[in-house]
């Protein structure tokens, strides 16, 4: 499967829309396919909110990374990228409905200490 990674809200979407289908079909799981599909408009909608954000990039980032380790076959590094990926998710989710404030939406850089 070819993966389109853009900056593009519209082009991320579809390409994301694409890869959560086939990574559903693969596991041949009837339940997690209707997860997917179910899970298709609210992570538009998601994705179409975020697209000025870090999160965004993060989520191009994140899916690189997942993608890679999968084509690499590389299951430690998938199931680590696909951590970063959720943490993110659950960060932005929090923040975005008011639950957590923005300075502790966790997966943030670490900023270097002052000396």
């Amino acid at each position: 499967m070819e993966y389109t990674f853009s900056s593009d809200p519209q082009t991320f979407a579809e390409a994301d829309a694409e890869v959560h289908r086939a990574l559903a079909a693969v596991t041949r799981n009837k339940l997690i396919i209707v997860i997917a599909e179910g899970l298709r408009k609210p992570i538009r909608t998601w994705i179409d909110a975020q697209s000025r954000s870090y999160y965004f990039e993060e989520g191009v980032r994140s899916h690189r990374q997942i993608c890679d380790a999968l084509a690499g076959r590389n299951s430690t590094l998938a199931r680590e990228a696909m951590y970063v990926h959720m943490a993110t998710a659950r960060a932005a989710l929090l923040i975005k409905t008011g639950s957590v404030p923005a300075n502790q939406g966790g997966n943030k850089k670490k900023e270097e200490p002052h000396t």
